[in-house]
């Protein structure tokens, strides 16, 4: 859950009801706050990972809006334009991880052309290790023994667990007798009467079992056999760990190489060259397993020490993805290194053991901009040696232009928007009835399309049938609660081809009376037609504008 705008100094706010791509949360990348302005998030200390979520929404070509942003003191992004990343409109997100060692994150965002801006802040700690089992050592003594009618005898179960890390939630172990000769017997369990264990130690357990005083074969013995089941959990460290950051748009792999290794293609068809374009540092490698990955063979291998890389490549916008895996150092606070491009550092302080543990891929993707045909990668120790596994840079492809499919005025005329966008007079609908008002509409610049609307009468529902190409589009629906004047009046669902995608929805208790409401859904149309249906819950369901792209 995203909580409202909070935690920030200096800034103001803008948002827009164009559909945004790249993205199933649009309404995230639908709102900014823009200017010279910082957070400042209450945190506990530890390690984070932080999605800055960009979308321009307002300009339509590059260099107009270059920024830079810090966390704690450090630039981790510089000179972005999010337009030459991906044009308008678009989602884009960028993944850094921070360490917070005084229970404050601060993140500023600084104006270089225009103003600085972002539309969501996702924090996640890092670490998030998958608890998983496996069987663990059993031991009986005896085995097995004869008991005599009316005896009893005990037998001593112990169990280790050969797992390392840290503990799971420890499993009981089920200890339980096997008759071999009798039809039953009466069985008891000693204190303790299960085995906790942490993962590494190990635990006894003592079976005692009694025979019954009489039994029904004649024979004055049987032989029982002890057993116990159960396993004992432990964590790995699982590929969410691993920092991944949404692109947000296609992006083609133009150069990649293998540090401190030989050419290899990845399982994505990449070929990775032999490690070239150094200067300085050694190579190690381990024939140790990887997780996290599908491609071990990136990560077993790297260059080390305090080195570069000079990368030729044509003048451009790039995503560099660095791989790196920790196949030395078995604690945290070993290694710590920086990273630079270009001269501006965009990796600070990072401990790889601390992120994933040992022999686990950890990678960062960091946007740049090539401007004289060269990419410089700089690796600086500050604890031990930096190093690198591999690195991969992909280009961004130019979006196609976003082309209108459909615009309807739900109970109105045809209408021209800010955006140049015609809107149809009503049509393409089945029942209902139109309402309209002349009230002013808050949080829009197109207050005629929300003064207007179908809602349902009769029979409480309503429907679009809209003729269109086959395809995947974004539908947005516009609304605004133009009678009611109270929460839980108005309650209504709405499907498309078929499938529940709004449910009780209440627009004033979203955002009060005459006010823009808008809901952008994915929909992909498969048989010429595009079927929207508005059910009743609470008395009508309504639409002001449908817009379909």
């Amino acid at each position: 859950m995203y909580q409202t705008d909070t935690e920030y100094s200096g800034g103001d706010t803008y948002s827009t009801s164009a559909p945004i791509s790249d993205t199933k949360d649009i309404a995230l990348y639908q709102t900014i706050r823009y200017g010279n302005f910082l957070y400042n998030i209450p945190l506990a200390n530890g390690n984070y990972n932080v999605t800055l979520k960009f979308a321009e929404i307002y300009w339509n070509a590059a260099g107009k809006r270059i920024f830079n942003v810090n966390m704690n003191g450090q630039q981790v992004i510089g000179n972005l334009d999010i337009f030459a990343q991906i044009g308008k409109n678009a989602a884009y997100d960028v993944t850094i991880p921070v360490s917070v060692t005084n229970g404050m994150l601060k993140i500023a965002f600084t104006s270089i052309v225009d103003n600085a801006e972002v539309n969501a802040i996702e924090i996640t700690q890092q670490g998030g290790l998958t608890c998983i089992y496996s069987a663990p050592t059993v031991s009986i003594t005896p085995a097995s023994q004869n008991i005599m009618s009316g005896g009893s005898d005990t037998y001593t179960i112990s169990v280790t667990n050969n797992d390392r890390g840290a503990a799971c939630t420890s499993t009981t172990f089920s200890l339980m007798p096997s008759d071999t000769n009798w039809t039953n017997f009466n069985a008891s369990i000693a204190s303790p009467s299960s085995v906790t264990l942490a993962a590494g130690s190990s635990g006894t357990s003592i079976l005692t079992v009694a025979a019954k005083a009489a039994q029904p074969s004649g024979s004055d013995s049987t032989t029982v056999t002890a057993t116990a089941s159960g396993a004992v959990g432990h964590y790995t460290a699982g590929e969410s760990n691993a920092v991944k950051t949404t692109i947000g748009t296609t992006a083609i792999v133009t150069f990649a190489l293998n540090a401190g290794g030989g050419q290899y293609t990845d399982t994505a068809g990449n070929v990775y060259q032999a490690d070239m374009d150094y200067s300085y540092g050694s190579i190690a490698s381990t024939s140790a397993g990887i997780s996290g990955t599908t491609d071990p063979t990136l990560y077993q291998s790297l260059r080390y020490g305090n080195f570069y890389y000079n990368i030729p490549l044509a003048n451009g916008n790039y995503y560099v993805t660095l791989k790196f895996a920790e196949i030395y150092w078995t604690a945290a606070g070993k290694r710590i290194f920086t990273v630079s491009m270009n001269g501006q550092q965009v990796i600070s302080n990072l401990d790889i053991f601390a992120q994933v543990s040992k022999n686990a891929a950890y990678d960062v993707t960091i946007p740049v901009s090539v401007t004289n045909g060269m990419l410089n990668i700089a690796f600086t120790p500050v604890l031990d040696n930096a190093i690198v596994s591999a690195i991969e840079i992909a280009q961004p492809q130019p979006q196609p232009p976003s082309s209108t499919s459909f615009f309807v005025n739900a109970g109105g005329g045809q209408y021209t928007d800010t955006g140049g966008n015609i809107y149809k007079a009503d049509t393409d609908y089945s029942g209902g009835a139109t309402y309209t008002t002349t009230a002013s509409i808050a949080g829009t610049s197109d207050m005629t399309l929300y003064q207007s609307l179908r809602y349902a009468n009769f029979d409480g529902n309503f429907s679009y049938n809209i003729p269109i190409a086959n395809g995947n589009y974004n539908v947005t629906l516009k609304f605004a609660e133009i009678y009611w004047t109270a929460a839980g009046k108005r309650i209504f669902n709405v499907s498309m081809q078929g499938q529940q995608v709004i449910r009780n929805l209440y627009v004033f208790a979203k955002v009060g009376t005459n006010t823009a409401y808008d809901v952008t859904t994915p929909v992909i149309v498969t048989n010429g037609m595009l079927n929207i249906a508005f059910t009743s819950v609470a008395d009508n369901a309504v639409v002001s504008a449908i817009e379909v792209q």
